[in-house]
This record gives structure tokens, sequence and C-alpha cells, in this order.
């Protein structure tokens, strides 16, 4: 039996809905574009699109044919059977326009032919790349299996191709398929994050080689964004097609493919166990956040099967690789599996070397003396390090020097390529191997010389690594040159008993500044007496005059002076303290996070007096990453905040704190993520029974309940509710 249900756009009963959650959600691009400087989002109502034809469409190579045209989902799923598949009970959900059958895509998304599915409209795919947020807004809404991809973001536009199958040979069903989409690159790791599924039996199939289980999505694949950088996610699998929309010399494009997507996967595979008898899959895609910009999915025509999948085997033992290997024969001791991938799109790669010098951080080439030059490459030292400052110019093999200053010394560091083409390059220094996120010093440009200068550095152990955006190759040839400057040291400025690091001798030269060249004020004997209120203890904390707040900083040097709070072995450390100045009820979230690997074994405890008791309001204690204390309830007043490790392996660490205030959502009394009936008891326990309310749902703010804003929760607040419930 076949169904369709098409929604009719002007008409759609989903159009009330998204005009209400456009409300919040319109919200959303200004804040990100006050950030960051993103592009703003397009303004696109239900039923309508701001697509703008190219003048070039008569020459498209990629041709597309939509259900509003005559096609039917039948003709769909024929379209993407092989052999030995049995099809019934064929249904489709969404708008005629956003599924239907292309051609032409061989050098776009690796095959010639096949189905599409999109958030928005097909035709709206094929290139050129004119346009960087094209969109149709169907006014339809999500899908609750995509949701659940994704936890804590809303689908809208979905479009769901369904239908039951036998398989007459093999139990386990395949088929090749390409992510596009129009929100690459700048709204990666956004509030909007589109993504597809598709569930074999109710199980999603569709994921991420290598991932562990994700689900392919905006947020999930991609190489960064090039307005706020954090760090890529499977950027072996993902292709950059959008080269002018960001700012020039920052993302490279490997070059433009004939399609209107900024981004789109590698041909992936997915695959799946079957049940005896008949199964049933759900192809699903979904615009997440919002319904604007569209996001499509390429199934390769005849390409669903009923077979044996093939991918890489890694015979990891003799550091071998084999394509098209069927899992069956991929069993041998070390062996690794995986399905649908290349060798060479393995991440990390199959076949290892031994490590050669500078290859990693256990082989570092260690730097004699300055001055110091040295003609070298990255070539076969692999991308063994992809988390640091560098951010994307750490994505090509990197290289690594060890520099040990005996005393102070002011430094200039430059990187040249050999070749115009040794471009993209990237330097940084740090005092870890390899330097951290938040490094000494970094260097990164398009052209072929990158410089760090003048950079004081006290002395120690520093790390510098080169590296590079992987644009047209992976490595590259350079010549390091390392130059020394005018020496620094500590300036003590005895009259305000301040004491500064790293400082010229020229720029200590104040009445009462003693310089002492090539040392640090921690070593100088007698102490330049250090500042006040440096949260060295209860007399001396920290001010923290209004949330939210941020501080990186250290405990080091600032002795063990409490060792009887709330953390217990986790106060064993050096502590520092302090003190928050809280004027309205606030809920926060608070976390200490190590600046290196080994700064671990943290706690962090916040009182209402200094220091901590054997109680106290909250406390986290962490022995890897960061510990965190989450939805802490806070009334006007004074509090303290101690932070402090267990001296596993030191006495004190280096971090970083973050408090941040939890967003309250009016009228979600349950937290359950939406305003209905379901609100209303713990609405009425939070007027009547404060406490009981904070007992019953200790996840929630009760600051959810202040309806008209005056900052208490009251009989003033029933009546914004009720017409929060109603729609009024």
């Amino acid at each position: 039996m076949m169904k369709n249900v098409f929604c009719k756009k002007p008409s759609c009963f989903a159009a009330r809905a998204w005009a209400a959650a456009a409300l919040v959600v319109g919200l959303i691009p200004a804040a990100l574009a006050s950030a960051d400087q993103r592009p703003e989002r397009p303004r696109v109502s239900p039923g309508e699109n701001n697509w703008r034809p190219s003048a070039q469409q008569s020459q498209r190579a990629l041709t597309t044919q939509d259900l509003a045209s005559g096609l039917t989902p039948t003709d769909l799923v024929n379209a993407l059977l092989g052999g030995g598949v049995a099809i019934t009970n064929v249904t489709y959900t969404g708008d005629p326009h956003a599924a239907g059958i292309f051609a032409g895509g061989t050098g776009i998304v690796g095959f010639d032919g096949g189905i599409m599915l999109s958030s928005g409209d097909i035709a709206f795919v094929p290139g050129p790349n004119t346009q960087d947020d094209a969109t149709a807004n169907n006014g339809l809404l999500g899908d609750p299996d995509l949701d659940a991809l994704i936890p804590g973001y809303q689908t809208y536009d979905a479009t769901v191709l369904e239908f039951d199958f036998e398989c007459s040979g093999t139990q386990v069903v395949l088929f090749q398929y390409v992510f596009t989409s129009e929100e690459y690159n700048e709204w990666v790791n956004s509030p909007f994050n589109d993504v597809f599924g598709f569930f074999l039996n109710g199980q999603n199939i569709a994921l991420v080689p290598g991932s562990g289980g994700l689900a392919t999505s905006i947020n999930n694949v991609n190489c960064d964004n090039p307005y706020n950088p954090p760090n890529g996610s499977f950027c072996n699998l993902y292709i950059n097609n959008d080269c002018d929309d960001v700012p020039p010399g920052t993302y490279p494009c490997a070059g433009a493919r004939d399609t209107q997507m900024d981004g789109l996967l590698v041909v992936l595979t997915a695959t799946g166990t079957l049940q005896p008898g008949l199964n049933h899959i759900k192809l699903a895609i979904a615009d997440a956040g919002d319904p604007i910009l569209d996001s499509n999915v390429f199934i390769q025509g005849q390409s669903f099967t009923c077979g044996t999948p093939s991918g890489a085997c890694c015979h990891t033992t003799a550091q071998t690789c084999e394509n098209n290997v069927a899992e069956v024969n991929c069993q041998a001791p070390g062996d690794v599996w995986s399905v649908g991938l290349a060798c060479s799109q393995l991440n990390p790669p199959c076949i290892q070397t031994q490590p050669g010098a500078g290859e990693d951080c256990l082989h570092t080439i260690l730097i004699p003396a300055l001055p110091y030059l040295n003609a070298n490459t990255t070539c076969g030292m692999d991308n063994n390090y992809a988390d640091t400052c560098l951010g994307t110019f750490d994505n090509g093999d990197d290289i690594l020097y060890e520099l040990n200053l005996a005393s102070a010394v002011t430094v200039s560091i430059t990187v040249t390529g050999a070749t115009p083409a040794d471009d993209w390059i990237g330097v940084a220094i740090g005092n870890t191997c390899p330097p951290a996120a938040k490094c000494l010093a970094f260097a990164t440009t398009s052209d072929t010389v990158a410089t760090i200068s003048d950079l004081p550095l006290p002395a120690g152990v520093y790390f510098l690594m080169i590296d590079r955006w992987p644009l047209d190759q992976e490595c590259m040839n350079f010549t390091l040159n390392i130059t020394t400057g005018v020496p620094t040291g500590a300036c003590c400025h005895t009259l305000a008993q301040l004491c500064d690091d790293n400082v010229l001798e020229a720029d200590c030269q104040s009445a009462g500044d003693v310089w002492s060249g090539g040392v640090a004020c921690s070593q100088l004997a007698p102490p330049c007496t250090p500042t006040q209120n440096d949260g060295r203890d209860c007399e001396f904390p920290i001010i923290v005059g209004a949330l939210p707040y941020s501080d990186v900083n250290s405990t080091c040097g600032m002795h063990e002076d409490y060792s009887t709070t709330c953390l217990g072995a986790f106060d064993d450390g050096d502590d520092i303290l302090y003190e928050l100045h809280v004027a309205a009820p606030q809920t926060v979230n608070i976390t200490v996070t190590g600046a290196t690997p080994a700064d671990n074994w943290i706690g962090v405890s916040l009182a209402d007096t200094c220091p901590a008791g054997a109680t106290c309001i909250a406390q986290a204690t962490s022995s890897v990453g960061a510990a965190l204390m989450s939805n802490v309830a806070l009334n006007p007043g004074i509090y303290y905040l101690m932070v402090d490790c267990q001296p596993v392996d030191v006495e004190c660490v280096d971090f970083m704190l973050d408090i941040t205030l939890q967003a309250t959502s009016p009228g979600d009394m349950n937290c359950d993520g939406s305003v209905d009936i379901l609100d209303i008891n713990p609405f009425v326990l939070a007027l009547s029974d404060p406490a009981g309310y904070a007992a019953q749902y200790p996840e929630c703010d009760i600051g959810n309940g202040d309806m008209n804003g005056d900052g208490d929760v009251n009989v003033l607040d029933i009546n914004p509710f009720v017409d929060l419930l109603s729609g009024g």
C-alpha cells in the first residue's frame, strides 16, 4: 500500500507552531553575530524561499526532478533499489518539492544518480555556488526520531521516506550516501545543527565512521567554523565548497564543486543487519534549531542492496591496509575493519612508521643553543596533534622542537616556506608538549612566512610546533630561524609592593623599581611582596563583583592554607580563593578546567563562609578534565569559592575558571523543554511551597516561574503564566 502525506504550504498546520518558535529562535542569530561576526541568517516566512536562480542554470551538470512534477514516492524507492529487494508500504511525509531524483552527480557528490531528500527544495541544490544562504522554509514540523539523535535541538521541515522490504539473499543491507548543507561553514557548532538518519527497524545506521555511534550532523562532521573556530570533527570526511564568504586567507577551499551547497561529505556507506522476514527503513532529514538554510542527503541509485558490505582492513600488527575487504575477512589478531571507508580515509592512518626526530613529543628535536637555524620538513611526520592553539593550522603534518633556557631571554621565531607552495604555515610555542589550546604564543599565515616577534621567555623548558593548514598537501618544507633579543627579568616595584615578570631593564626604571635579569618574581630573594587580593587566602580573596565571570589562574605559590573543608582529600594541595558578590537571585554553572592534562585531580567548593567547612553549598571534584557544579541557585549575598587539588603528582594546578548564568525558560516548570499543561502542577507547587518545588525538581530553576520578570515568583505571575499556556 502506498500513502502520500503532503503538507500544503499556505494552510500547513505547523505554521502557527513555527511562528511561535520564531519569537525565541529569531533572537539567536543576532546574538551570534554580535559574538563572532557571522553573517545574519535569512528571514524567510513559512511557505516562502529566498532562492535566487543563477544565470548559469542552463549549464548545470546536476539536474533534479521532484515529487511535484508527477513522480511518486514509490518511484523514488524503485530508483534507490538494487537487486534482490522486495518493497511494500511506501509512505512519504514532507513537502513535494523536498524529495526527488537527480542525475549528473559524478563530479559533485561522487556518483551519477539516485534520490535526494532535502529540508528545503531540491531544485536549489544544483550549482554553481552563487548564494551563501539558499533556503526554503516549508513550514513543517520536525521528526521525533531525528530530535533524539541530537539532544537539546528541535528539528523543523522534516522530509521522511519510509518503506517495508524483504531481502532474498544475505541478511545485511547497505547503500551509499552523501550529506550536503548550506549550514557549512559559518554555522558549525552553533544552535543550528541540521541532521539526518536512516532508521533500520528503529535503529539509526547513518553513523560517522570511527565515531563510536555519532549521528551524521553539521556539528559532528566539519572542519571548524571560520568565524569562531573550535576544533574540527572528522575533518577527513568533509569537503569545503565555500571559498568566498569567509575572512580572506583564513579558511582555504580545495576547489568549487557544481552545487549551491556550501559543504558536503565524502561518499559514506550505511549498513545494518536485518531481522528475518519483513524489515522497515525510514530515511529522514530535517533542519535543526530553526527551519532556515537547507540540508540534503544524496543516496546512490541502485545502491540499496542486500549483500556483504566492504571496507578498509587495517592489519595493525603488520602495519598494512587493504581496501574493499568484507568484515569476515578482517578477523586476524590486530585487524581493524572500517565499513565503507578506503585506507586513505582512515584517521588515524593505519600504516605507522618508526618515529623520526621531531615526529612527536617523545622524539623532539633539541635546540642546542640560541640563535638557531634549521632547514627541515614536516613531510612524513604525520598529523599527531590537532587540539592546539593553532586551530585549523594544526591539521597538517607537524614537527616538534624542544628549547631549554637556563635564563630569561627574548626571542623572535620565524618559519619560512621553502617554495611558494609551502604556505599556510602555523607555528606555536608553549610550556607543554604539544602546545595547549592556550599556548604562550603562536603565528599563522596563508603566505610563506610566519613570525612570532619579541617573545619574552623566563628560564624553563619550551616546546615549539610547526604545522600547516592542509590545503593542497599535508606537509611542507621550511626553514626555522630563532634569534635572541635584549634579556628580560623580574621588576620589583618596591614602593607598590608589586612584581612583574619578563620585563626589559629599560622598562623597570621608576622610583623604587629593582630589576633582576634572567629570573622570575618567584625566584627573588628576598621576595618582592605580591599584590593583595591575589586569592592566596581568606584575607586576600580575588573579588568577583559581577557574573558571568572567567579567569585564567594558578594555585601554584598559593600554599595549602585550608585542608579541613568539604573537598576532603581534594583540599590537600595549594588553594586559591574567590569572593563572589551576588546582587540578585542567580542560578549559575561553575567549571574549573585544568590548563593541561597534567593539571588534574581538581577540587572546587562554594560556601558562604571562608574557608568552607566540612559541609558547603556545593562542591565538585574530578581526577581528569574539569570539575563542574551545575544549576547552583544563589540568593543575594557574598559567597566564597575555593579551587584546590589532590596532590597526586604535584601540589598545584594551572586552570581556567568559568562561572556562567543558567538560562531560565519562563513557564517551563518541569524542565522538559516546553510549556504546556504538564507545567501547571509544578507552577502551583513553586508558588505554594518553594522548598518542596526545589526538592521535587532539583534540576529546575524556580526562576522559570517569574513570568512578569520582577525577580520573584508570586501570585502576580499567575495571569502571565495562564496567558502563555493559552497562547494569549
